[in-house]
């Protein structure tokens, strides 16, 4: 039996219809109102009210309701029957026997219309959906400012004010292609909506909510393959794999990076991808793809052409970033890599810091102290004590705000590292770790990025 709630009469209408589908698939899953909803961030009385046919189902919630019950995407095509069919609760459904049409006439509804009268109606009908269609250009160019504004600002914005200005712009971009918008404005609202769902996923991450963003980029996912732009489709892939890296599914966080790394060859998502390649190839003991992807990186370097491709912010990857994720990679590949991880770890420091680069340097605090955590641990490796102390104590310097849940790890495994060395036992060992205790707490509050 398709719907086993016997309340609902699915023929009813498309609401009816939708509830017992949902329904369905719910029980098939085994999951009560109540969890499903903590699921999809709604209480388990919408649910019911939605299965009720009581409350209509918006296309952003079909969405991930699709995702938790792995529908194959039947709820989200559904919710276009519920913009334009109105239901009819049973007991009102129309059971007359309706008078016969001829060739003269044609059916609207449940009324015929001579076939003039029809013609004018439905072309009149066209031209008021188009009118509404059409989206102001300065309203779609105000939005696209918008996410470039959130992406360049997302580095000195506090996380929970950052949080609520990404789901209100995502949310008025869902909106508007909810709306059946011309095929070139839905290209351009489906782009700005993949990029700032990019971006609340990121700002997910900091906080530490891994499973969360990875639902919210899944999303930003299926808007990026909409927009057509390879660009955004590639960046996307690169949040993808970052959010892989850092749950500990490296090998996932490498097929994601080397997907990204085919749809684009120029620009700075360019060198970000294999750069992400790179660092999760050497958490994975493959030195022959981590050295490949680094120099795939250094080559798409030397295209761009000056520091920047236009692009700011969150959708930029500099060149002390490139040298952060370098150090990373070679770290992990073990003792023998140790000095040319050092370099790098230097290097991104210079850059960062560099006094012609200051604002940047402001702006990127979490990668500054990324690198300088990568390179207390290789001063660690070759037991230079005294240097891997400078560097964790120019980390705790730093606002506990800009801690963020890359960098937590970060400590914790450096603190692995110290307690496993041979100078576990030594004061300054000691005093160190401690330190790096404190490191790994949770602020109350976040401001960087995950790096």
């Amino acid at each position: 039996m398709p719907y086993p709630a016997k309340s609902l009469t699915p023929e009813a209408g498309p609401a009816q219809w939708f509830g017992a589908e949902l329904r369905h698939h719910r029980i098939q899953k085994r999951l009560s109102q109540e969890e499903l909803g903590r699921r999809v961030y709604v209480s388990a009385a919408t649910i019911g009210k939605i299965e009720k046919a009581e409350r209509r189902c918006s296309r952003e919630l079909a969405i991930s309701l699709d995702g938790v019950l792995n529908t194959g995407g039947v709820l989200a095509r559904a919710c276009s029957l519920l913009d334009h069919q109105p239901d009819k609760p049973a007991h009102e459904t129309d059971t007359k026997p309706r008078a016969a049409v001829d060739d003269t006439t044609v059916m609207i509804g449940s009324q015929t219309l001579p076939q003039s009268s029809a013609a004018v109606d439905e072309f009149s009908e066209f031209g008021r959906r188009m009118s509404c269609s059409v989206m102001p250009i300065a309203v779609l160019e105000q939005l696209e400012l918008d996410v470039e504004r959130l992406a360049e600002s997302y580095m000195t914005t506090p996380r929970p004010v950052r949080q609520r200005r990404l789901q209100q712009a995502r949310n008025f971009a869902f909106t508007e292609i909810e709306r059946n918008r011309t095929p070139r404005q839905l290209r351009r609202l489906h782009r700005a909506a993949a990029q700032l769902c990019g971006l609340e996923a990121h700002s997910l991450m900091d906080g530490g909510y891994v499973a969360e963003a990875a639902l919210v980029v899944a999303t930003g996912w299926i808007c990026g393959k909409e927009c057509g732009d390879r660009d955004v489709a590639a960046w996307l892939k690169g949040v993808q794999s970052l959010i892989a890296y850092w749950a500990g599914d490296n090998r996932t966080a490498m097929s994601m990076a080397a997907y990204g790394a085919s749809l684009t060859r120029d620009g700075s998502v360019a060198v970000r991808l294999p750069s992400l390649l790179a660092r999760a190839a050497a958490a994975c003991g493959d030195a022959s793809t981590t050295y490949t992807a680094l120099s795939q990186a250094e080559a798409a370097r030397e295209r761009i052409d000056g520091a920047q491709d236009g692009r700011r912010g969150m959708f930029d990857f500099p060149a002390a970033k490139e040298a952060t994720y370098a150090g990373t990679s070679l770290l992990a590949l073990g003792d023998g890599h140790t000095t040319k991880a050092v370099a790098f770890s230097q290097r991104a420091i210079e850059l960062y810091t560099a006094p012609a680069v200051s604002i940047t340097a402001s702006m990127s605090v979490p990668d500054v102290l990324a690198a300088r955590l990568d390179l207390a641990t290789a001063h660690l490796r070759v037991g230079e004590l005294d240097g891997a102390a400078e560097q964790i104590m120019h980390v705790m310097a730093a606002d506990a705000e800009n801690r963020t849940a890359s960098i937590r790890k970060r400590a914790g495994r450096l603190t692995m590292t110290l307690l496993n060395s041979p100078y576990a036992d030594a004061t300054i060992a000691k005093r160190l770790s401690e330190l790096l205790r404190q490191l790994t707490v949770t602020p109350a509050a976040q401001n960087g990025r995950t790096t």
